[in-house]
């Protein structure tokens, strides 16, 4: 009992003194006044509209000794979403806008769901996501076109970033337009990434031959694949801040690697084999920005590339492109300090 109560007090103790030490256990990454500054309004509602191009590779080129590859990717539509940012969280969930695709009866039509959320504030950068792909078409060497509508991709995953330089740049400004970023300046960035990716159909992934025999042996007769992946990707982010912050062009890119484990499923058996994966992340924005509304441009390329065996490569490649417009309000709920 007496242990117990040492604890309860050690604990209160450390509490405590951690929120006379701040204001608030959120209150972290203080920022250089002269560099970022705060909108009187920190709320917003922002309407997107965006083009998500994502494709799953076997072999892909470059990066495979094999003249034979085969591409799976989504026929999307532009997507149509809203979000809300509460100062320093924000949430998103989009829809199929409601156009007729030409060559639909070529390419068929996926039916898919994004959603996505982030955390950004001082050093610390969250982003979650999760996207769900159905109804694919395939591009081979062997097979040349052909439609795969019960084939699905799929992916889940947190990107974490800390920012060294956080009292002078902010991410926060130039991905979520929830502060202003008054003089421009750049930070080193380490990202790590976290999640998982699939590919799954109800036929053999692989059918014909490759040429190279090795691909054909790892990939005969399996209906999915999935990938664990865990990597740190060091980058550099930069915002250059135009007329005091009211027009900007935000660069970022992340380059590393991390480990693997890839699921392939073959005639109801999972065959597990470690990896490692190579990865590259970049975003680019440029917008503008007012005391009551704003608009960006946004980018994001994304690749992870596995090595299944020496000459015998997987990849996951994923474009975005988007045009957002926002409002900004200045109350929610008064009483959570933190949002």
């Amino acid at each position: 009992m007496n242990k117990r109560i040492f604890f309860i007090l050690l604990l209160t103790a450390f509490v405590n003194g951690n929120l006379y030490a701040q204001k608030s256990f959120f209150d972290f990454g203080l920022r250089d006044t002269l560099y970022i500054k705060d909108f009187e309004k920190q709320y917003n509602i922002q309407f997107s509209t965006w083009y998500n191009r994502f494709s799953f590779f076997i072999d892909p080129p470059f990066f495979s000794n094999n003249s034979n590859k085969l591409k799976l990717t989504p026929n999307l539509k532009p997507q149509l979403g809203i979000s809300l940012g509460l100062k320093y969280f924000s949430i998103s969930f989009s829809v199929a806008a409601p156009l007729q695709l030409p060559g639909r009866e070529k390419y068929g039509q996926t039916n898919y769901f994004d959603f996505t959320a982030s955390y950004y504030k001082g050093y610390i950068g969250l982003e979650t996501y999760f996207s769900n792909y159905e109804g694919l078409y395939e591009t081979s060497t062997q097979t040349g076109l052909k439609l795969r509508s019960n084939a699905g991709l799929f992916v889940v995953g947190l990107n974490g970033y800390y920012t060294i330089n956080h009292k002078k740049y902010s991410f926060r400004s130039c991905l979520k337009n929830q502060e202003l970023q008054y003089k421009s300046a750049g930070s080193p960035v380490l990202m790590a990434a976290i999640g998982l990716k699939s590919v799954n159909a109800d036929t053999p992934l692989v059918e014909g031959t490759f040429r190279n025999p090795a691909t054909f042996k790892a990939f005969k007769n399996s209906f999915g694949l999935g990938v664990l992946h865990f990597s740190l990707r060091p980058g550099y982010a930069y915002n250059f801040s135009i007329k005091k912050g009211i027009y900007f062009v935000a660069p970022a890119i992340f380059a590393g690697a991390g480990y693997s484990r890839v699921f392939i499923i073959k005639n109801n058996q999972e065959v597990q084999v470690n990896s490692m994966d190579f990865d590259l992340h970049t975003k680019v924005a440029f917008g503008y920005n007012h005391h009551k509304y704003y608009w960006n441009i946004y980018g994001v390329y994304d690749v992870t590339l596995n090595r299944i065996l020496p000459n015998t490569n997987t990849s996951f490649n994923n474009f975005f492109l988007g045009f957002n417009v926002g409002y900004r309000f200045k109350n929610l709920i008064s009483k959570f300090k933190w949002l």
